[in-house]
């Protein structure tokens, strides 16, 4: 199979994957404050990273694969122009209707979008995010291409991967195959909605796990240049255990989030990054 063919089937299996979830994705992750949420951790990251910044009120900034639209409304009220688009028709208009309704009735500044071939004119944005977008790519080089065209000349960019080396992502690896197959994610699908009241397993789709070492290299060679770095999505204990024991995990995970740029931040799941395009 090509390589162009490997990609677009990958991209019609995200975009199927948050068409379905779209909703239970924000609930799950953005609604919920009861619990750790590693995608709020993720995106405070992100904010303090544009705040440190000092940008002009009105800044451009660009949301890439903005999800549900949560930090793209934050952004607004902070006074940025920000722009959004993501792969998913669903997320989409999940994003616009709760921008519109929480203070933007005639924000339209959002669309379908491929990370790959983005929409924008050259060196248009002061910012460009793209979280929980670039490990779902079959490469790096073309979306980092993308990203450093559409940037300012000193532009920040803010990318965040996951992190090859958390060792729960490798206890868990055994976990995650196990969705993905027939029978067993039939006994994890009884067991979390009838033992559980919860709905069914969601395998994720093809994601790449990325060296934080080798990533800041890519980005080098790509024409940027890292300022500094944040870890993020701590647990004690692997999935499922991780959500299994919930209760008990969530504050522990919690106190976890401050390791965040200590010398043992690797233990996080996630790694973004804050860097600036070389002119």
């Amino acid at each position: 199979m090509s390589k162009r063919k490997t990609s677009k089937l990958l991209k019609q299996g995200l975009e199927e994957y948050y068409n379905r979830y779209a909703a239970e994705y924000q609930e799950a992750h953005y609604s919920k404050t009861t619990r750790y949420a590693p995608l709020q951790f993720r995106q405070r990251y992100i904010e303090k990273m544009i705040e440190d910044q000092s940008l002009p009120t009105g800044s451009r900034v660009l949301d890439v694969g903005c999800g549900p639209g949560d930090l793209t409304l934050s952004l607004l009220h902070k006074g940025f122009d920000v722009s959004a688009v993501d792969i998913s028709q669903c997320m989409v208009n999940t994003a616009t209707r709760s921008i519109n309704d929480q203070g933007f009735p005639n924000w339209r500044q959002i669309s379908l979008g491929d990370i790959e071939e983005l929409e924008f004119d050259d060196g248009y944005f002061d910012v460009v995010v793209a979280s929980g977008v670039l490990e779902y790519q079959k490469e790096d080089q073309q979306s980092l291409h993308e990203m450093h065209r559409v940037l300012k000349n000193d532009g920040y960019l803010i990318l965040n991967v996951t992190n090859r080396f958390c060792p729960n992502r490798i206890m868990g690896l055994p976990y995650q195959w196990s969705k993905k197959w027939g029978p067993t994610r039939a006994v994890l699908d009884f067991m979390k909605s009838r033992v559980l009241g919860k709905g069914p397993t969601n395998p994720l789709p093809f994601f790449r796990a990325h060296s934080p070492g080798e990533f800041n290299h890519t980005l080098s060679e790509a024409g940027f240049r890292k300022l500094y770095h944040n870890y993020f999505h701590f647990s004690p204990l692997p999935p499922p255990f991780s959500a299994l024991f919930g209760i008990i995990i969530s504050p522990i995970s919690t106190l976890m989030e401050k390791l965040t740029r200590s010398p043992i931040g690797f233990l996080g799941g996630g790694y973004i990054v804050i860097a600036q395009r070389r002119r």
